[in-house]
Formats: C-alpha cells, structure tokens, sequence
C-alpha cells in the first residue's frame, strides 16, 4: 500500500484515517478466484456465502459459466487463512449448495475439467 499512499504525509485527505487504520492492524479479506463445480449457477445478484466445515468464511460477489473453461468461475472475498491456490471450500446458491476451489486470476485452461 505505501508504493500508493504515503501513510506518514502530514495532509488532510478523507480516508486517509482508515487507510492508516488497516495499514496497521493487516487486512483481513482478501479478493481471489473461484471454479466452483457441478451444473451451470443462475446469474448472481447477490452475494452467495462460502462456507467451510458449515463456518461463512466469505462470499461471491460475481460468477458465470465459462463455456471456454466449460466449468462456473467467480470472484469472491475470503477470510485470509482460506486463499491459497486449491483451497476446497462449498458456495451456497440459489440452486445449491456445491463444491468449490480457489484458483488463481485471471482464469486460463490451467483451470480448465
């Protein structure tokens, strides 16, 4: 973050507070990948919570059917502890419940079934 914003400029700008905030303290969620497996999910509109041993560790923010990857891929945001490339998580959807992983972004046929 400090190749962006010196945290340490004495000015007045908004956000700046909270900015330092999570400088300080580390982030917590974290923006990544997910293939999740089974038949083609609805469009989401909402987020969907990912879930791991029944415990919401995030949420999908966007997915879709790859007919390139022929498999569903999605954006989410995860508790730090559950990002790593390949880590087995279930996605609650309006059409089930179905297994999922992290993988990496931006998708390729590396991810491809």
């Amino acid at each position: 973050m400090e190749q962006y914003v010196s945290l340490d400029a004495d000015i007045d700008a908004i956000g700046l507070d909270a900015i330092r905030a999570v400088a300080k303290r580390g982030i917590d969620r974290r923006v990544c990948g997910l293939t999740i497996d089974g038949p083609k999910v609805p469009a989401n509109r909402n987020p969907w919570p990912v879930k791991v041993g029944g415990k919401q560790i995030g949420s999908v923010t966007s997915a879709v059917w790859s007919p390139r990857l022929e498999t569903n891929v999605a954006l989410g945001q995860l508790a730090i502890g559950y990002t790593p490339v390949g880590t087995k998580v279930l996605v609650q959807t309006p059409a089930g419940e179905f297994s999922a992983q992290v993988s990496p972004v931006p998708f390729d046929g590396a991810t491809k079934k």
